[in-house]
């Protein structure tokens, strides 16, 4: 079952730094926000890395951006490292938490596929914690994180179910599962390469139902079946 396998991984990918501020590390200046220290630190991070890259910034900057003293930040997090690592994961992490809800659901693959491709390519599109395409940034190997690319293959894991569901039943019909699987799973993810640049252009909704009508009528044994499959995946 899908929730099982799901479940069982997620337990694997705990959330990485420090959430809460802690007590006793004041801020560099006086520029108080409501927001918790660490999620400063990842949200400035966030920014310089997409601006400079991993390898162009600097805990210093960071430190700077976020309005605390170097050793503060060590405080929050252990070292670059590790807060670029909680910032990979806050990309993939909500689209973990929808298909685990999704699970309960029992809607047939076709609906449910729907659903998947149109929630991730609308996340990618929208989410400000979304820091960019992994290919992007040559320090984000499976070595090096193991933890962010163990949950992105979570998420295939759905795409791939999801296939395999459809053409057990007739509704989907293909010729490799494994392509399928990984060309369906880039229709989304191709957004972060041009979206955030073009987005005052594009309405994210019509995105996400774009990209969803594309990736049902690739696989699709009855293609104009796609507009009754949107219509069920309901609004959300």
């Amino acid at each position: 079952m899908l929730s099982s396998t799901v479940n069982g991984m997620a337990k694997k990918a705990q959330p990485i730094g420090q959430t809460k501020p802690r007590i006793g590390r004041p801020r560099a200046s006086a520029n108080e926000t409501d927001q918790p220290v660490a999620e400063e630190i990842l949200a400035v991070a966030r920014r310089l890395f997409r601006e400079k890259g991993f390898a162009g910034t600097s805990t210093r900057e960071i430190a700077d951006a976020a309005g605390l003293r170097q050793p503060s930040l060590f405080h929050y997090f252990k070292n670059k490292k590790e807060i670029f690592r909680a910032v990979v994961t806050d990309t993939v992490e909500p689209v973990i938490t929808f298909i685990r809800t999704e699970a309960e659901r029992d809607d047939p693959a076709d609906v449910a596929l729907y659903r998947l491709v149109r929630h991730d390519t609308y996340h990618l599109c929208t989410n400000e914690n979304v820091l960019g395409s992994p290919f992007q940034f040559p320090e984000l190997t499976e070595e090096s994180h193991p933890e962010f690319w163990g949950m992105r293959d979570q998420i295939t894991d759905a795409y791939r179910h999801h296939l395999r569901e459809g053409e057990k039943h007739g509704v989907f019909v293909f010729n490799n599962l494994e392509i399928v699987t990984q060309l369906l799973f880039s229709l989304g993810e191709s957004t972060l390469a041009w979206y955030q640049k073009d987005r005052d252009r594009f309405d994210p909704h019509q995105v996400a139902d774009t990209t969803a009508d594309l990736g049902l009528r690739a696989v699709l044994t009855h293609p104009r079946r796609v507009s009754t499959i949107r219509r069920q995946s309901g609004a959300f």
